[in-house]
């Protein structure tokens, strides 16, 4: 295995644990104003107090594995509506990327045509914007559950996929 190859994993596990600690601290935060209405009007000590609190109950739940940053707790609803949606497109591009970056340096007995990650991304931007628009327009939170769903796993075995597609290409075209 070559050195790229490593730090490829390193910086794709670093991205994949970034992502879904930025997940449930989303998530968190909007449970918590879902479940109490005024919880944007509480004081710091309140909102540290419940999560605390509920961390206790359930010390081992993923949902309380979260950051105490006071930052978070000074967000409004909205910021962390959008910020359910930014999330996943931030570290969307931020695996493109990488992709486009490394996976040529990773596998350089084959040919990683850089053409077919952009392609790859550009679909599954594409099919994600097309469902949550739809979903938007009908106003339909299971079809944006779906998508979100969708956007997940199409986007986790991206590396494995494109590997595939290029054996293919090569397979057919020789």
């Amino acid at each position: 295995m070559s050195r790229s190859f490593w730090i490829f994993i390193i910086i794709a596990l670093v991205l994949v644990w970034s992502n879904e600690w930025s997940k449930v601290n989303v998530n968190y935060q909007l449970m918590m104003r879902e479940k109490f209405p005024a919880f944007d009007s509480w004081t710091l000590e309140q909102k540290l107090a419940i999560k605390n609190y509920q961390a206790e109950i359930a010390p081992f739940a993923q949902i309380y594995a979260h950051s105490d940053w006071n930052w978070f707790y000074s967000q409004n609803v909205q910021f962390w509506k959008r910020m359910k949606w930014l999330v996943p497109i931030t570290f969307t591009f931020l695996f493109a990327f990488l992709e486009w970056w490394m996976l040529p340096k990773c596998f350089t007995n084959i040919e990683v045509n850089r053409k077919w990650i952009v392609m790859y991304y550009m679909g599954l931007i594409a099919l994600i914007v097309l469902l949550y628009g739809i979903s938007v327009s009908i106003d339909s939170l299971q079809l944006q559950n779906f998508t979100r769903k969708v956007w997940m796993v199409l986007q986790s075995p991206s590396f494995f996929v494109l590997l595939l597609i290029d054996q293919w290409k090569r397979k057919y075209e020789n």
